[in-house]
């Protein structure tokens, strides 16, 4: 359906030139960074399930594309939402934000710079999924004040950080799996189970700008 406006003249310059644009207030503070966060933790997290499943083919994913992502989305850009968040005096979403940026950063680091074939590469793995767990169990503790969805998302990525952990621990020397691989069951469970974390931070996101933009509850989060 055309504008009123429009549809009178046939003359789109008719519409009024914020037609299409929401009106905002003047303002001298920082923008809700949750967006931002949210949607570069999200998308990075979802590309890392792809990558941890036992899918091949067309479902397959050769984790270059989770290491890009983790430099620039989940990495920078979410660290940059991190500190407004801080500078907005918002202590649970700017230490979070910060947080899981400095997470995919040090991922980054830690997968580029350690050889595949060290043999204390899995048992590193499994000890930096288990600091991150407790890392995020201790957000989760306080999630439900941030609501549902918020909640959801630290529920999902605290299970996440401790099959991780389970997953490198039994495939490291020693371990149920150290010499016949994950059983691509098992490698579906965690990289799905990763992918819905992430799927859940982007629905978030969505729900925020979307809510925010229309300045009245849409999306429930």
């Amino acid at each position: 359906m055309l504008p009123r406006n429009m549809a009178a003249s046939g003359n789109p310059a008719a519409v009024p030139q914020d037609y299409y644009k929401p009106a905002v207030a003047p303002s001298s503070e920082w923008a809700n960074p949750a967006v931002l966060g949210l949607m570069g933790f999200g998308t990075t997290t979802m590309l890392a399930g792809i990558a941890n499943t036992g899918y091949t083919g067309f479902w397959t994913s050769s984790g270059d594309n989770v290491l890009a992502m983790a430099f620039a989305f989940g990495g920078l850009a979410q660290l940059i939402a991190g500190i407004i968040a801080l500078r907005k005096g918002e202590i649970f979403a700017g230490t979070a934000f910060t947080g899981y940026g400095c997470f995919w950063l040090a991922y980054d680091f830690f997968v580029l710079n350690y050889a595949a074939s060290d043999p204390t590469l899995l048992v590193s793995l499994m000890w930096f999924s288990i600091v991150w767990a407790l890392f995020t169990f201790a957000f989760l503790v306080s999630a439900p004040k941030h609501g549902g969805g918020i909640t959801a998302v630290f529920l999902w990525l605290t299970v996440a950080f401790i099959l991780l952990a389970i997953k490198f621990g039994t495939l490291a020397p020693g371990g149920a799996y150290a010499t016949t691989g994950l059983p691509n069951w098992l490698a579906n469970v965690v990289g799905l189970e990763i992918f819905i974390t992430g799927l859940i931070a982007v629905y978030v996101a969505f729900g925020i700008l979307t809510n925010t933009n229309y300045g009245r509850k849409i999306i429930p989060i």
